[in-house]
């Protein structure tokens, strides 16, 4: 989330209330946007130093961890209506991706940004691209050429 809206709110909301904040020894305000984000990548450092400080202290495997942060059928707290749920999938875990065509047009268009942090339980576009040619080369063993190129192109956005 971008700090300039947040802070552009926050200062119509404060102005109002309170003396106007001003640069040290200028006449023109305070520009806030600056040390929210720098508090803000400060939290985040924070919060990555302690997650780290917990791996390292319970000497986690890398499956423990994935599972401790990602997994809310092992990990989480029972939902509160689960008679509602069907004995069948009461246990069942939801898995939700999100391919959006929009993020990346919004992170091209983007000229002041910070660096992405993408969580370690996502995969790498490496690993996608792998697995989806070993999905294509197992299609394709059952076919011959022509039907392999036939479905391919049917396909095509």
């Amino acid at each position: 989330m971008g700090a300039f809206p947040f802070t552009t709110a926050l200062n119509q909301w404060l102005e109002p209330r309170s003396q106007r904040l001003r640069v040290r020894q200028g006449k023109h305000s305070r520009q806030l946007r600056k040390p929210f984000s720098a508090a803000v990548g400060l939290l985040r450092q924070l919060e990555d130093r302690r997650i780290q400080t917990i791996i390292s202290a319970l000497q986690l495997s890398k499956q423990a961890i994935l599972a401790s942060q990602t997994c809310p059928a092992c990990f989480g707290p029972q939902p509160t209506n689960l008679s509602d749920y069907p004995a069948n999938i009461r246990g069942q875990l939801c898995v939700c991706l999100d391919g959006n065509f929009q993020h990346r047009h919004q992170i091209n268009a983007s000229r002041d940004h910070d660096r992405v942090r993408t969580p370690q339980y996502f995969l790498s576009q490496t690993q996608v691209d792998r697995v989806s040619q070993e999905i294509r080369d197992r299609e394709a063993e059952g076919m011959d050429p022509v039907q392999a190129d036939r479905c391919t192109e049917s396909h095509k956005a």
